[in-house]
């Protein structure tokens, strides 16, 4: 895969919650980027792009809780599965709760419930 000096993966970090200081990218199969963080309202928000990172689409509210301040992210992929899904999981710090959901990358990005 060459590099592009021209890609800004970090076009709308302002707009992320300034304590999370992590976006995690997941890049699918067919070169789709999925960039899932914590937003400014401490939700769990996520953002696509289909050129590269060069332009990212809409933020999409994966998770209305509010209250997230931890978020981890795995995509199947990297397991060896043979899966399309986006999974994390992330902190209720109201209810001291860990939440699981999964994207589905291969069906209009489905969210589990």
């Amino acid at each position: 895969m060459s590099r592009r000096a021209d890609i800004r993966v970090t076009e709308s970090i302002a707009t992320h919650w300034s304590g999370a200081g992590t976006n995690y990218i997941v890049q699918t199969t067919d070169g789709t980027l999925y960039m899932v963080y914590i937003d400014s309202l401490s939700d769990v928000s996520f953002r696509k792009s289909s050129d590269g990172g060069l332009t990212w689409g809409a933020a999409v509210l994966a998770a209305a809780a509010g209250t997230t301040t931890r978020l981890a992210v795995w995509y199947d992929r990297w397991s060896g599965l043979n899966s399309d899904y986006i999974c994390f999981a992330f902190d209720d710090s109201a209810n001291d709760d860990i939440m699981f959901r999964t994207i589905n990358t291969a069906s209009s990005d489905a969210l589990s419930t």
